[in-house]
C-alpha cells in the first residue's frame, strides 16, 4: 500500500473518528460531531489520544466498557457528545511533562484522506489543550509519511 503525506506534526488535519453507540441515530449524530475534529500530527507520541470526559465505566459479558463525553469542535464547549466504546486495555502513558498516568484505551474506525481504518486511542481530558485529538504514529504507520513542508493536506 503506497503511503500518503501528511503535514508537519505541528500541524492539524480533520480526521473523522467513530466510536460505537447504542443506536443507528446515535451514530448518527456522533458521525456528525466528530466530523468536526481536527487532529494534530505528533510525531513524538507512540499513541494517538482524544478528549474524554465525565467516563462512566461498566462490565458487560464481554469486558469492560466506557461511555465518556468529548467536545469535538476546538476551544468551544459546546455540542458535547457521549459515546461508547469497549475498554480494549489500559496503558500507561508517558505525556510531553514526562508525567506518567494509566490511561483506559479504545479501538475505533477512522477515516482520513479517503482511507479508512482500525486504529487505538486513549482516552483524556484534553480540555486545556489546543486540539480535541492527538495523532500519534502507531496510527500512522503504514500508512501516511509526514511531510512538514505542507499543511492541512486533507482540508481545513
Amino acid at each position: 500500500m503506497p503511503h500518503r503525506s501528511l503535514q508537519s506534526s505541528y500541524k492539524a488535519l480533520r480526521v473523522l473518528a467513530v466510536v460505537l453507540v447504542e443506536s443507528k441515530s446515535a451514530a448518527r449524530s456522533v458521525i456528525d460531531a466528530f466530523s468536526q475534529l481536527v487532529a494534530r500530527i505528533d510525531s513524538g507520541a507512540q499513541t494517538s489520544s482524544i478528549h474524554a470526559f465525565r467516563p462512566r465505566f461498566s462490565q458487560k459479558d464481554d469486558g469492560e466498557w466506557v461511555s465518556f463525553e468529548t467536545h469535538p469542535r476546538r476551544r468551544s464547549r459546546k455540542d458535547a457528545v457521549r459515546v461508547k466504546a469497549k475498554v480494549k486495555t489500559r496503558r500507561i502513558i508517558r505525556s510531553s511533562n514526562v508525567k506518567s498516568e494509566l490511561r483506559p484505551m479504545i479501538e475505533t474506525t477512522m477515516t482520513m484522506g479517503g482511507e479508512t481504518f482500525v486504529s487505538e486511542l486513549t482516552l483524556e481530558n484534553r480540555f486545556l489543550m489546543a486540539y480535541r485529538m492527538i495523532l500519534g504514529r502507531s496510527a500512522m504507520r503504514e500508512r501516511f509519511t509526514i511531510d512538514p513542508s505542507k499543511s492541512y493536506l486533507f482540508g481545513e
